[in-house]
């Protein structure tokens, strides 16, 4: 009947509200869906991931009382979960975030944090002996990308030149690497440069495949 449909219809706030909280589902499903795929290593995605949903989820003066609330929960969960505030920098995650070369930067870590990698990689890539070095691969040409799931969490990436910088040499030198595109495949990279970072490769293997 007419009256049970304006029963239903929605004011203005009601609306508004409803939009905001399906922007939160949104980006809760676009990291599940990341989180769950086949077709590249997941592991070294969660706390990039984790981090950036995070950071998307950031209270704004605008939001109401609900929506903050939603926030607050989410932001609350995540750091609990994946203790974000508090990351055992020589855990699985964090290596394998350092190990894959989009990721490299660990921008989502302070400079004590990233030195702290740096070290473990070292320590861990010590014993490992390293035969058939060879060069470093030269820069790939720039290719137009399409929007990723990765860019809808993280923001858009940063445009790298040949050279940039590296977390560390195999450690600092053997893997004085630029990072490659969140669209590419992190395996296939280290199919192709196994051979000049034989080391952090051998670590690699057992993290990323």
């Amino acid at each position: 009947s007419e009256q049970d449909r304006q029963s239903f219809d929605l004011t203005d706030t009601q609306w508004s509200m409803a939009k905001s909280v399906l922007s939160l589902l949104e980006a809760v499903d676009t990291v599940t869906t990341l989180l769950s795929g086949e077709k590249h290593s997941t592991l070294s995605l969660a706390l990039p991931v984790m981090f950036g949903l995070r950071d998307s989820t950031k209270l704004n003066d605008t939001d109401n009382s609900i929506i903050k609330g939603i926030k607050q929960r989410l932001q609350e969960q995540l750091t609990a979960w994946f203790h974000l505030d508090d990351l055992p920098m020589e855990g699985a995650p964090v290596i394998a975030a350092a190990l894959d070369p989009r990721f490299r930067k660990l921008t989502f870590l302070d400079d004590v944090q990233r030195s702290t990698v740096r070290d473990i990689l070292v320590e861990r890539t010590s014993g490992i002996s390293s035969i058939n070095e060879c060069p470093s691969t030269t820069c790939e040409p720039p290719r137009k990308r399409r929007r990723t799931a990765l860019d809808q969490i993280l923001g858009e990436e940063e445009e790298d030149e040949c050279g940039g910088g590296s977390v560390v040499a195999e450690v600092d030198t053997d893997l004085a690497e630029w990072s490659i595109k969140r669209s590419n495949d992190p395996l296939q990279w280290w199919k192709y440069n196994a051979t000049p970072f034989p080391r952090l490769a051998n670590v690699a293997r057992r993290l990323l495949y």
